[in-house]
């Protein structure tokens, strides 16, 4: 799933769950079950390639840009939306020292993480990317709308 999608899904996560011990590990867990679901990958593509580099770094920036809005949108829960955006996006973090360093660091916990994604695709693994992304949207911008009403 894309970087964003796991941004999106841990701002929810900080704007709903209001105990830190609870969304901690929440938000870690909807990474490997968003992983689990069938999604949006490109089948054999390496990050340190150019076109895997550009892909991911136009996603991270996009990430980035989710959990900024999610900062200032909702300044009353900014620790919970980060630690919610943190722990969402966490496994796949554990890339870069490969990325950058050509150092695994992951581990088990990587080849576990790996072994969940069986199922990226482009196509409809870009369908269900979208229709995720979307109700995140929607749920934060119910949550906005409910702050001033």
């Amino acid at each position: 799933m894309l970087l964003t999608n796991h941004s999106l899904t841990g701002v929810v996560l900080g704007l709903t769950i209001d105990d830190p011990v609870i969304l901690a590990p929440a938000a870690v867990a909807s990474h490997l079950i968003l992983d689990s679901t069938p999604h949006f990958g490109i089948p054999k593509l390496n990050f340190r390639s150019s076109k895997g580099f550009i892909i991911g770094s136009i996603d991270f920036g996009l990430s980035l840009c989710v959990l900024a809005t999610g900062l200032i949108l909702f300044p009353g829960r900014r620790g919970l939306v980060a630690l919610g955006w943190l722990g969402a996006v966490s496994p796949d973090l554990l890339y870069l020292p490969e990325i950058f360093l050509k150092k695994r660091i992951s581990g088990r916990f990587g080849d576990f993480h790996s072994w969940i994604q069986w199922s990226e695709t482009i196509w409809p693994g870009a369908l269900t990317d979208a229709a995720w992304g979307t109700l995140m949207i929607i749920i934060i911008l119910e949550q906005l709308r409910s702050c001033y009403t």
